[in-house]
């Protein structure tokens, strides 16, 4: 190794942890951070973060207090509209800021699975960490989809400061502005089940390899209750996969009704967006402004960028989860062919084969429709449908 990347290797990990810190304020300050986040570098190795969520009544306050004012503004800059149109906004808005007082409220949740992550690293042995893949990518996706979304509502504040805008956009604008916290949360939690997935696969295959040859190394570190080294790895292994199980159980169970809203709220977005994106062009008619054109393109690239973050993640954690089942039984089957005259041994392979089978992961929204890559490829074929309707029976 060069001294060049000797001395990038040692600044990068303070580097990262500068830049998530310096977004976590940002996000906060925009309102979408209603908890407190500790982030420090892991003590196992230093390109690696630990991250410890909390309660925090003041941050819950200011992000309500954000929302109320950034709408009861919207309101106000409307008053000149008829007394309809303004009370049906202004319900509306309401409506919205009780979404975010209600989102405030059952932060603890989300805050209970994030820090329950959080002790999966801490339960589960050292030697697992070797096998988490490079997190690079995940955090410069992270950090490229949070800061789209800080111009988008930078982009969203201009249009109600400059622009003269019709109700109908402040009120996807306004409503947007509630789930792009969610849709980034939910994807960050995504993420992170993926990668350590991946690690007990990595583990797995490594255990199978190791015993299946009968070589006297340990790949995890183990109980000394247990009778052998082959029979320890696998208890670490089912251990660690039912942790990380129950994480993804709550996961689903707590996001399923808000996605169903979130989902129904971009596809709303996506396709006003995309018509007045492409309208001018195919209508022969210019757009109400530049900036207003600009802004309705922002939208659709900003909700389709995160749309595909989503369902290409979600797809991902769950080939993870069919890998893990097929490399279980590939692995169970080589180790009792090693071990014949283990009865211990085949029946914890036995039984983990077992439950390997019988338990899967599906993300879903309320068992409406499934979230992996086909959520995105329906909304474009949705979005492309609307559309041609729209600009046919436009009057």
């Amino acid at each position: 190794m060069s001294a060049f990347n000797r001395v990038l290797s040692k600044i990068k990990p303070t580097f990262d942890l500068i830049i998530l810190r310096i977004f976590k304020e940002v996000l906060f300050l925009f309102g979408l951070a209603p908890f407190s986040v500790k982030i420090s570098e892991s003590p196992v190795e230093r390109s690696k973060f630990v991250f410890k969520f909390s309660q925090s009544r003041n941050r819950c306050a200011y992000n309500i207090i954000v929302g109320v004012l950034f709408t009861s503004y919207i309101v106000w800059k409307k008053n000149n509209s008829n007394w309809i149109n303004t009370a049906l906004f202004a319900a509306i808005h309401g409506a919205t800021a009780t979404i975010n007082f209600i989102y405030c409220y059952y932060s603890q949740q989300l805050i209970a699975i994030g820090n329950r992550l959080a002790e999966y690293d801490r339960a589960v042995p050292m030697a697992l960490s070797r096998f988490y893949h490079c997190e690079d990518a995940t955090l410069q996706m992270i950090i490229v989809t949070t800061a789209a979304t800080i111009v988008w509502l930078i982009d969203s504040v201009l249009v109600v400061i400059k622009s003269d805008y019709p109700m109908d956009t402040a009120l996807l604008m306004t409503v947007g502005l509630s789930y792009n916290c969610f849709w980034i949360q939910y994807i960050m939690i995504i993420i992170l089940l993926k990668n350590r997935l991946s690690a007990l696969n990595a583990a797995l295959m490594k255990i199978g390899n190791a015993d299946a040859k009968r070589k006297t190394i340990s790949v995890l570190s183990f109980d000394a209750s247990c009778e052998s080294r082959t029979e320890r790895n696998i208890v670490v292994i089912r251990k660690a996969r039912n942790i990380l199980y129950a994480i993804a159980y709550s996961v689903e169970e707590f996001y399923s009704l808000p996605v169903v809203v979130a989902v129904i709220e971009c596809c709303c977005i996506v396709v006003y967006s995309g018509y007045y994106t492409i309208g001018p062009f195919i209508l022969s008619e210019p757009p109400a402004t530049p900036f207003l054109f600009y802004n309705y393109a922002c939208w659709g690239i900003e909700y389709l960028w995160i749309l595909a973050c989503f369902s290409i993640n979600v797809n991902k954690l769950i080939e993870e989860v069919r890998i893990f089942t097929r490399e279980t039984i590939i692995v169970v089957y080589d180790i009792m062919e090693t071990y014949d005259d283990k009865k211990s041994i085949k029946s914890s392979l036995i039984d983990f084969s077992y439950e390997s089978l019988n338990r899967q992961m599906n993300f879903t929204a309320c068992k409406m429709f499934p979230l992996d890559c086909s959520l995105l490829l329906s909304i474009l074929s949705m979005m492309g449908t609307y559309m041609v309707i729209a600009l046919q029976y436009k009057p």
